[in-house]
């Protein structure tokens, strides 16, 4: 009992690093490729990042290894809440755009939330998928620091306040998170969860209905070619190459009229 207790003693307070250091690892992993092209005030700003996320989580798990009192059951569900919406909902936009979702990804999906329907609605599994991950390894995680961790009065009095103001604080304070986006994925979507915020507070900018054009008349065109023409090309616009049907012959369900209106067509398969 003396040995288990000096073991718990030395090694259960670093179950208060381990959720920032696990955002931080498979944020490096997942962009490895990207991080020889970081400055040195890139890597500076990454570092404040980690220690902002050890303080948000730490002092969560912190409040919610208290062994007695209502509040430790409010800071579990926001441990394994937060850390689920801010992890596995960067992960899913991460797989999906190869990028964060930041500020003003949120703002925008806010101005058409039709946008996010159809996400959701489309690839609703996938949402679901990476949100389950965090959720079970963060619960895990909270109830193993409850058994083992045996946080002082002070320690845990002081998370007691500390816990909400630095949640508010990560929502507040600016982080990389447009082109470089120096930061790991938990903070960015707290900076995010703040930009949404604050919209909702300050009100949405009015919507201004497009007036009237008046665009200038073209001069008639005539062709001086000397022969006359007799092909006809054919360009899409703003359409991605999965979704035309592009060989002549086949069945199409996508565009079945253009596929019907030139049957004859030469198509161009590997037009880069």
């Amino acid at each position: 009992m003396r040995r288990l207790a000096e073991f718990r003693a030395r090694f259960a307070p670093w179950l208060l690093v381990v959720p920032a250091l696990l955002a931080a690892s498979s944020d490096l992993v997942r962009r490895r490729a990207r991080l020889g092209d970081w400055s040195a005030s890139d890597r500076l700003l990454y570092a404040l990042a980690v220690f902002e996320s050890i303080a948000i989580w730490g002092t969560l798990l912190l409040l919610a290894s208290r062994r007695r009192g209502v509040v430790r059951w409010f800071a579990a569900i926001a441990f394994v809440v937060l850390g689920a919406l801010a992890l596995g909902g960067e992960r899913y936009f991460y797989d999906q755009f190869d990028t964060y979702l930041n500020a003003d990804a949120v703002l925008f999906a806010a101005a058409f939330p039709a946008n996010i329907h159809g996400q959701l609605g489309a690839h609703a599994r996938g949402v679901l998928t990476a949100l389950i991950v965090p959720v079970v390894y963060l619960s895990a995680l909270a109830i193993v620091a409850r058994k083992w961790m045996r946080p002082a009065y002070r320690p845990s009095r002081f998370a007691t306040f500390a816990a909400p103001v630095l949640v508010v604080l990560a929502c507040l304070v600016p982080c990389s998170f447009r082109t470089v986006q120096a930061a790991t994925p938990d903070v960015i979507w707290f900076h995010a969860l703040g930009g949404l915020a604050r919209r909702f507070v300050q009100g949405s900018p009015p919507h201004v209905e497009p007036g009237i054009r008046s665009p200038p008349y073209l001069p008639a065109l005539s062709s001086t070619a000397p022969l006359r023409r007799n092909v006809l090309f054919i360009l899409t616009e703003s359409v991605r190459f999965d979704v035309v049907c592009s060989q002549p012959g086949a069945e199409c369900d996508s565009t079945p009229f253009t596929h019907r209106g030139v049957p004859d067509r030469v198509p161009f398969l590997q037009l880069r």
